[in-house]
């Protein structure tokens, strides 16, 4: 995402049932490569078909449950 892009006006919601390019999820939540590679630390899954990174609607928003239960990031 380029830094000149407000913010705001990529977000948008994260559906359970999808499955997201990574460029994409990262538009759609505004999360940086840097968070991203925090995330993945800290449990978020990635998966890769043909060597190109996916991420779960499901998957995301359970890990994003589980962060509310423990309080962030560790």
């Amino acid at each position: 995402m380029k830094r000149s892009e407000p913010v705001i006006e990529t977000l948008s919601e994260i559906k359970a049932e999808a499955v997201y390019p990574l460029a994409v999820f990262q538009r759609k939540t505004g999360l940086g490569r840097h968070a991203i590679r925090t995330a993945r630390m800290n449990g978020l899954k990635v998966k890769r078909v043909g060597g190109r990174p996916f991420i779960s609607g499901d998957d995301f928003l359970r890990f994003f449950a589980e962060l509310a239960v423990t309080g962030g990031e560790q």
